[in-house]
Order: C-alpha cells, then structure tokens, then sequence
C-alpha cells in the first residue's frame, strides 16, 4: 500500500468514525429524552428545555450538514450539569500542519548540500561509490563527518583519503574510506518522505 492510499484510508476511517461518534450522540440524546418521558430521570437531575433542544440542534445539524468534513467534534459531555460541545475546524488544522511540515522541510533540506546529499547516496547504494579527490569533497565529507551522517572506516580518518589520492588523477571507491551511519541512512529516509509528500501536494487539484 502506498502512502498515499495509507494516507486515504485513515482519513476514510476518522469519518467513518466521527459519523459514528456523533450518531451515539444522537442516540444518546434520544434516550435520555425517552427516559425523561418514563420518569427513570428525576426532576432535580433533568436538564432545562433550552439545553435539551441545544443537544438536538447541535447533533442533527452535524449529522445532516454538507460541511460535516470539514469538522471534527473535539468534546461533546450531555449530564446534570449541562451540555457541552466543542468543535475543530478541520481546514485550520491541516493548514497549520503544512506550515510545520514546510518549516521541517526548509530545516530538513538546509541541513547538508545537494552535493553532499550525492554523497550520501552513493554510500547508501549497493554500488562502489566512485569519486575523484578535490579539496571541496573534503569539505563536503568532513561536514558530513561532523553531523554524524558518515564515519571513517581507516584510522587516519578523513585523510587517508588525501594521503592516498591527493593527485586527482583516478577515481576511488569511497566506500573503502566511509560508511553512511544508522542517522545518515534516517536523513535519507527523511528527505525522501518530504519530498515524497511535496510532489504529492503539488500534483493535487
């Protein structure tokens, strides 16, 4: 299942749920109106006329509205002490998280280099990383480094690479120097999804 039927289907069961939620509600206000009737409620514990028709008004309207979709009920309380009901706007949620969700993208993304991203990747493959040395991969791999995202496989570290092919002149197989970390391979992972989820966003209607 992708993760975008994955994504469907649990909407599909929040509404699926909160119909249901609402119909016991429903329920629950008609059987308290037919225990009232056969006098199982006592007169001190009975709710007011004007709270009664409020809990009617309030489920009946949820029930039969077309903007059901865009609300969820976030407390609904029927007792002695009153009626209560609060409502989410659920258009008002999910704009704050997109917000968040680009904010952790911009942060995500800003994190490491196109470049070094490349790194990354080929050190996650199951191919020889092929590289070339230059000072700016050593920079790259050294950023790298210190975000825990790669470790040094020789004991001399990051230099061993410029100690073996500091003239540039054939390429290496990178891996024989690194290995991608358990957080590189996660960071991966991470960047993959969000953009999984942009291209999603932007393909939408």
């Amino acid at each position: 299942m992708t993760d975008t039927e994955v994504q469907t289907d649990t909407t599909g069961r929040a509404v699926v749920a909160k119909r249901i939620a609402l119909l016991l509600a429903g329920v629950l206000v008609l059987g308290y109106l037919i225990a009232v009737a056969g006098g199982t409620v006592s007169t001190d514990n009975r709710l007011s006329t004007a709270e009664i028709l409020l809990a009617v008004a309030v489920v009946a309207a949820m029930l039969v509205s077309d903007q059901l979709s865009l609300y969820s009920v976030k407390d609904l309380s029927l007792g002695p002490g009153g009626i209560s009901a609060n409502f989410e706007r659920i258009a008002q949620k999910q704009r704050a998280l997109e917000s968040e969700v680009r904010a952790l993208q911009v942060a995500i993304t800003g994190l490491v280099t196109k470049f070094e991203v490349i790194h990354l990747e080929k050190l996650a493959a199951d191919a020889p990383a092929l590289m070339r040395f230059g000072e700016i991969m050593i920079g790259e791999l050294t950023h790298l480094d210190a975000m825990q995202f790669v470790r040094p496989l020789d004991s001399r570290g990051l230099n061993a690479i410029r100690q073996d092919h500091g003239s540039g002149v054939s390429d290496f197989d990178l891996k024989t120097y690194l290995a991608i970390t358990r957080e590189g391979l996660e960071y991966l992972a991470l960047r993959a999804q969000l953009g999984a989820r942009t291209a999603t966003e932007q393909t939408r209607p």
